[in-house]
């Protein structure tokens, strides 16, 4: 067991309410001979947020922390990487993002600096004396949180259905803001778009 994984258990145990520790412990002494007995790799959230950057899928804290706990629960033989990329891909093709009415995500939750956001939406423009229908997309920074372009959606003027999608991805090049449709396409992931719900 590492050292800093050992600190940052004694830590947890000096902020718990209700746990008592004396200035003098020896809280470090004891945990470390106990893990003297073992050797193990350990994974925490950031390494689900790394493999999320990896993949150009967005996350949050508490997604996170499901997904190490169902490697867990799988993975009887010990986690590794391989494991948790896996077990990401298969959330984010299973995650429903906008369709759980009984129990809808907290876009503002999706905070981590893993994506960036695209919002495509249809304007109007005056194409050789008529009136068309055009497709332009507005680029949010890593920044950003999926409540941030959920948001943006429910205060399109004049009418919300203008908004067609969102994409995440990170390989996109934009000047104010605005980026190329066909790259958002090729380079991006839909996960939502205007015939879905949006509970959230």
């Amino acid at each position: 067991m590492y050292d800093t994984y050992i600190r940052e258990m004694i830590e947890a145990i000096k902020k718990a309410k209700g746990v008592s520790v004396e200035p003098d412990n020896r809280l470090y002494d004891v945990l470390s001979r106990y893990w003297n007995n073992y050797a193990l790799a350990v994974f925490d959230v950031n390494d689900v947020k790394e493999a999320a950057e990896m993949n150009d899928y967005p996350m949050s804290l508490s997604e996170a922390r499901e997904i190490l706990f169902q490697v867990e629960e799988a993975q009887q033989g010990g986690i590794d990487k391989v494991a948790i990329d896996s077990a990401l891909e298969d959330w984010f093709e299973k995650f429903d993002w906008f369709g759980k009415e009984s129990d809808p995500i907290d876009p503002n939750e999706f905070n981590m600096k893993t994506c960036n956001w695209a919002l495509v939406t249809h304007t109007l423009a005056d194409g050789v004396g008529m009136v068309k229908s055009m497709k332009s997309a507005l680029l949010y920074s890593q920044e950003s949180s999926l409540g941030d372009v959920v948001n943006d959606i429910k205060a399109l003027l004049p009418d919300p259905a203008l908004a067609y999608g969102i994409y995440v991805g990170h390989r996109w090049e934009a000047e104010d803001e605005l980026i190329d449709i066909q790259k958002v396409a090729e380079y991006g992931k839909l996960i939502w778009r205007s015939d879905l719900s949006l509970n959230a």
